[in-house]
């Protein structure tokens, strides 16, 4: 009989505990969504290239040189590849040796030049009325004309720029040159392929600096600022380097209460890109946790 009673017993407290429990359950606040503090003074992020560009040709064109390989370190301004460009640099000399030639030009400035000697010539000989009016009328529309002809050469000659000046734009579009210093990621292309304009044919990084991707608890963000210093170390480092705060995700992750921001690291150790890092956090905002 006391068995039994100790039994109901505890089957009466295991009850009480299940409804306690429900009870608070209930009086919770179902919409409450705020973030607790995780209690840490560093955060795991990870390194990116600060730069990142699949590079591609403007047009398609059969391919003449690739002049770069994998792991190749290259400087802005580098040329990396180019499309085979021999009828548009012929286009090009033509248009050259036509925008040099002003024999036009000069043909039409002469010819006003004539008008203009010979209207002169005619107004002195209708000033002792050994001209008529018809003769001086006719040489000045000849000088007008002579002119009207001079223009349209500057015109032309002008064109004949604009030629050179579009065959030049289109030559350099079918070159392939680094925007930036950098090493080379990957090569997707090689001579005598026809470019897919839609498909990078060179992908280049640049790691000097790098930027570190890391997610922080929104509640910390909010206390940061850009140009903010924090401190970095890799994993298998102990020594911590300076990291500039440059960028904060303009949208919070509400689900999990968290923003990205992106800090930048000096690489003068050339270190890749992709490599596990601990990011500190500052005193003021570690003790806000």
């Amino acid at each position: 009989m006391r068995s039994i009673r100790l039994k109901l017993n505890v089957g009466t407290i295991i009850v009480c505990a299940i409804l306690g429990g429900a009870a608070a359950a209930l009086a919770a606040d179902p919409f409450d969504t705020q973030v607790q503090p995780l209690g840490r003074t560093e955060e795991r992020g990870r390194t990116i290239p600060s730069d990142d560009r699949d590079l591609a040709f403007a047009q398609p064109g059969l391919i003449s040189e690739v002049l770069v390989k994998n792991g190749d370190v290259v400087k802005k301004g580098q040329l990396l590849a180019k499309q085979d460009t021999q009828v548009e640099e012929a286009a090009l000399a033509s248009a050259e040796f036509e925008l040099k030639s002003d024999i036009q030009l000069r043909a039409a400035t002469a010819q006003r030049e004539l008008a203009e000697v010979e209207l002169k010539r005619v107004t002195d000989l209708r000033a002792t009325k050994s001209a008529s009016i018809t003769e001086v009328e006719k040489a000045t529309l000849e000088v007008t004309v002579d002119k009207l002809k001079e223009e349209l050469a500057k015109e032309e000659t002008q064109k004949k720029q604009l030629e050179v000046d579009k065959l030049k734009k289109q030559i350099d579009r079918m070159r392939i040159v680094c925007a930036f210093d950098g090493v080379v990621r990957k090569v997707e292309t090689s001579v005598g392929e026809v470019a897919d304009p839609q498909k990078p044919q060179i992908i280049v990084v640049s790691n000097n600096p790098l930027w570190v991707a890391t997610k922080l608890p929104t509640h910390l963000t909010n206390a940061m600022k850009l140009g903010q210093t924090l401190q970095v170390r890799y994993l298998d480092e102990k020594n911590w380097r300076e990291a500039k705060l440059i960028y904060f995700d303009p949208v919070a992750d509400a689900t999990v209460g968290q923003q990205l921001v992106h800090l930048e690291l000096k690489n003068d150790d050339n270190r890749r890109a992709g490599q596990e890092v601990v990011v500190k956090l500052p005193e003021s905002v570690a003790e806000a946790k």
